[in-house]
């Protein structure tokens, strides 16, 4: 033997000395670990063949494996193979994977950085802490104003000097969202940045940072936000009244009744709305019934906070007798978050969440101050460029979801039998929504649409969907074996982390009649896998190697992740 062979002998040998194995003989872990070195896809095959003759798992033989994935990964020229590791190591809470991620920092793509970023709020203490303030470093702005946000929401003071270190030196637009940086510090020094933006001689940038520290609930401005309501600008005050009413500011009580009768409709409706907040329905109630008399859409809408019993009287006729899409569509979502059960209601909500064509869509409006919304009808040209074309599917479906939420917090004699014309409506995403409401419900009716669901004939989605969700319901063996079977059709076709994937069908998939995109292949993929995680049962390991072994490389890292997960 040569001596360099000797040196990697001795080398081999060195490198695993502190590893502890498990069940199977160490001959035989250091086989298969050497192996991964070199393929872990081959170090899972011959991983398998002992588990066959030693009959259990080597956890800490499977942990090494996986980690070596993910080094792996981030090695690769594959951008996308370097983010789905980013994303597998994200999985998991051990201090390899933080040096993965730490790693992963220093390569110069932002959004890379960006995932790496995302990945690591699931990791807590100093380490991660560290990672955060490394990102300060890089040279992209985004890149440390999300890392900055970070810290301050874990209250790490520190980042202020960071922060003036460069936040001068961008534009005014850019300074104000970095509001939201500074209202989760809580420190002195950063409240004087905040009051140096609601100073701006920028209306526009006084209106945000305004109604930030409403949403934020931020009661240190209280002064601030009660001189605004004396502003000449309409946007100032419109902010403040929604501030206040957010704070529930009883002291500005007053002003605001006063700021109600004014004769600018917007201004006058965040009043009401504020009233409303404090407590004062029957004050607000005026407004209310003349802007609806008029048909304002922002009126209509709002109402929505009134209570169930003014809100509904004074909602449902508009409703029924109206001929005016937009009104029709904010007055039924109203009525839907009033808790109204309407028969005409619900038909007509229904009718829209299942109508096939995708040529109208809802979009959020809003007053000129923000302080109000409503929604607007609107006809959609679905882009042709592949990712413009997701993210307009992307809001269409994320606004179908949101009606669908407030249809499913009626009493439930009300909302089932328009779940089974969801299941039975070709939107895929939707009906996957509604059977993982139907999860969470062991009443017996749901149990008979879920099996129903689970028969429904050329749907595979929503069949593995409805298995999914008896399975979380029973924990019925028969349904587990379901989803090993889904998860080991879908796999083949599936990537787990959408990036560069073709979003349109191609003619030899046997989903081309319904609505499913590879973002619902891999969300229903990623679920189950969730559950087999949850489980850790020895089957459910297995799947998951034999997954690793029979699949494309570009899920591999991803999936290491849930392996570790599934043994920690």
């Amino acid at each position: 033997m040569g001596l360099s062979h000797l040196i990697l002998a001795l080398g081999f040998s060195l490198s695993f000395s502190g590893i502890v194995f498990g069940n199977f003989p160490e001959t035989v872990s250091h086989k298969i670990l050497y192996a991964s070195q070199k393929s872990v896809e081959q170090s899972l095959i011959s991983y398998l063949e002992a588990l066959d003759v030693y009959g259990e798992h080597d956890f800490g033989l499977l942990r090494t494996i996986a980690i070596n994935c993910l080094r792996q990964g981030l090695q690769s020229t594959d951008p996308y193979i370097r983010k789905s590791t980013i994303v597998g190591a994200g999985l998991i809470g051990s201090s390899e994977a933080l040096d993965i991620l730490s790693q992963a920092m220093y390569i110069d793509d932002p959004l890379q950085q960006l995932f790496v970023l995302s990945a690591v709020s699931q990791h807590l203490g100093n380490s991660a802490d560290e990672l955060l303030f490394q990102a300060l470093s890089s040279p992209y702005p985004i890149i440390r104003l999300e890392a900055a946000y970070r810290l301050a929401s874990r209250k790490n003071i520190k980042v202020i000097d960071y922060l003036h270190a460069f936040i001068h030196k961008l534009p005014e637009d850019i300074r104000c969202v970095a509001a939201a940086i500074f209202l989760k510090l809580e420190t002195e020094e950063a409240d004087t940045y905040i009051r140096q933006l609601l100073s701006s001689p920028k209306s526009t940038t006084r209106n945000y940072v305004t109604l930030m520290i409403g949403e934020y609930r931020q009661k240190r401005f209280l002064p601030t936000l009660r001189n605004l309501l004396t502003s000449a600008s309409p946007l100032d005050c419109e902010a403040a009244i929604y501030a206040l009413g957010m704070l529930k500011d009883g002291q500005s009580y007053r002003i605001i009744k006063s700021l109600s009768e004014k004769q600018n409709p917007d201004i006058s409706l965040a009043a009401a709305q504020a009233l409303l907040a404090l407590g004062k329905e029957e004050e607000a109630l005026p407004i209310f019934i003349k802007q609806i008399q008029e048909e304002r859409c922002y009126a209509i809408y709002t109402a929505r906070l009134l209570s169930k019993e003014v809100g509904i009287p004074l909602i449902l006729p508009l409703f029924l007798g109206t001929s005016n899409l937009d009104v029709k569509i904010n007055a039924a979502l109203t009525l839907i978050h009033l808790g109204c059960d309407h028969p005409h209601l619900l038909d007509f909500m229904t009718e829209w969440l299942t109508q096939p064509n995708q040529n109208r869509a809802l979009f959020p409006i809003f007053s000129p101050g923000r302080a109000t919304q409503a929604w607007k009808c609107r006809n959609l040209i679905l882009p042709t460029h592949p990712v413009e074309r997701a993210k307009a599917l992307s809001t269409l479906q994320s606004t179908e979801e949101q009606i669908l939420i407030s249809l499913l917090e009626l009493p439930k004699e009300a909302y089932l039998s328009y779940i089974k014309r969801i299941l039975k409506s070709q939107k895929t995403s939707l009906a996957a929504k509604a059977i993982t409401f139907l999860s969470h419900s062991s009443h017996q009716q749901a149990l008979e649409i879920l099996n129903q669901a689970a028969q429904l004939p050329g749907e595979p989605i929503i069949r593995a969907y409805a298995h999914l969700a008896l399975y979380n319901l029973t924990k019925d063996p028969k349904n587990k074996l379901s989803l090993h079977h889904y998860a080991q059709e879908l796999i083949t076709e599936t990537l787990l982390f959408i990036d560069t994937e073709d979003g349109q069908s191609h003619p030899d998939s046997p989903y081309l009649r319904y609505q499913i995109s590879p973002e619902i292949r891999a969300k229903l993929m990623l679920d189950i896998l969730e559950a087999l995680v949850s489980s850790k049962n020895h089957d459910d390991i297995r799947l998951l190697i034999q997954l690793m072994t029979q699949i494309q490389a570009k899920n591999r890292h991803i999936l290491a992740g849930l392996l570790m997960k599934i043994i920690e």
